[in-house]
């Protein structure tokens, strides 16, 4: 799909190397990676995750924090090379996250051949955000923050005592995540159990040439949000810590009118998001018109995204 290059990433956190118009298997041709990557440096990198992956196997009981993004695709994949598929995927949902990401994370560990769990907490759901419009609607960071603790760190510690486990890996980096460790305590962490961050040493670069390397296709909602697909749609933050403004709520409201059309379901947002914020459209439509970008028909929708693709391409068979 042909976005607006203007359109293409609207946070305030983004990683450039995913704003082109990149063809699903393929994350460096056409965009600012493009001959930039040292392969033999990834090897290297490679080997070394490999090796250290499989100490952790032998020595303790693994699990997998398995948001769906590019580092937790590239996790699953070095497991499944490995031969590791015996390992368990968790991943951590509301009712509110998109559906086309909820299906791509289920869709790609069966594919893997691993067992995936995912932990919904069914009660943080869009009436539960209109019971407190003013702080869960497009909150400040802090309580973006407070969103995402109160479901991934209380699913974390179920699934730690669900399949008795003493360690999960995570996709952290120290690029992205500020990690200094490879090996963490955190707080849903049990006692004598830790937290695995493999890709410590690992940047942006290293991650989508992996992909490329093993033609691995990701989130397709990506194309819209480069840094992250494991959100909800309602969470994209409107305020940084310092009070500063990131977005406006008509802003915010055309983000996620374009995302469910384009990339998504239609009926997300014509049935789910309007019939709890019925004056999104209308707010939608204005920021566009302010901005001068374009507006895509609902009609149209039906015919994008996920209402016209499978999430996950149909070609991908990781054992080909």
């Amino acid at each position: 799909m042909k976005l607006n290059e203007a359109d293409r990433s609207f946070t305030d956190r983004t990683r450039i190397e995913l704003e082109h118009d990149f063809e699903q298997g393929d994350y460096i041709t056409g965009g600012v990676l493009e001959g930039r990557i040292d392969w033999d440096e990834l090897d290297t990198l490679v080997q070394h995750t490999r090796s250290m992956l499989d100490s952790w196997i032998q020595e303790r009981e693994v699990g997998v924090a398995y948001s769906g993004g590019v580092d937790a695709m590239v996790m699953v994949h070095l497991l499944y090379d490995l031969g590791h598929t015996d390992i368990p995927l968790a991943t951590s949902a509301t009712p509110e996250m998109h559906p086309t990401h909820r299906e791509y994370t289920a869709e790609m560990a069966d594919r893997f051949g691993f067992e995936h769990v995912e932990y919904v907490s069914e009660e943080y759901d869009a009436a539960w955000v209109m019971e407190n419009k003013a702080r869960h609607l497009w909150p400040s960071k802090d309580v973006r923050w407070q969103q995402i603790t109160m479901t991934y760190h209380r699913h974390m510690k179920q699934f730690f005592a669900d399949y008795d486990l003493n360690m999960t890996l995570s996709g952290s980096r120290s690029e992205h995540n500020t990690t200094t460790q490879y090996v963490r305590d955190r707080p849903f962490c049990p006692p004598d159990c830790y937290e695995g961050c493999i890709l410590k040493d690992w940047d942006i670069s290293h991650v989508l040439a992996y992909l490329t390397k093993h033609e691995i296709p990701i989130d397709p909602l990506y194309r819209l949000h480069s840094d992250g697909t494991s959100h909800t749609w309602h969470g994209h933050r409107s305020f940084n810590r310092d009070g500063t403004r990131i977005a406006t709520a008509e802003e915010l409201f055309y983000i996620e009118r374009e995302t469910c059309l384009q990339l998504g379901y239609t009926e997300f947002w014509t049935d789910h998001i309007l019939s709890y914020c019925p004056e999104a459209e209308a707010q939608a439509l204005d920021w566009a018109m302010s901005q001068n970008k374009e507006f895509t028909e609902i009609e149209a929708g039906y015919k994008l995204g996920a209402d016209a693709n499978p999430v996950v391409p149909d070609w991908f068979d990781p054992g080909r």
